[in-house]
């Protein structure tokens, strides 16, 4: 494993004002999330992003 960490993700609401054009607003997703970053051993070149579903300790 390479780093174990609690992060916080955005993500982007859409938003339609009086004229009827199209935007975007970033909001932050309430519950942070863990992420795990590991390598495999065989292939140490590639790297495993994962978000478990529950958060563990850290």
């Amino acid at each position: 494993m390479i780093k174990d960490a609690i992060v916080k993700f955005y993500t982007s609401v859409t938003i339609k004002n009086s004229k009827g054009n199209t935007h975007y607003r970033e909001e932050k997703v309430e519950n942070p999330l863990r992420l795990v970053i590991a390598k495999n051993k065989s292939r140490p070149e590639k790297e495993f992003w994962i978000i478990p579903n529950a958060i563990g300790s850290v």
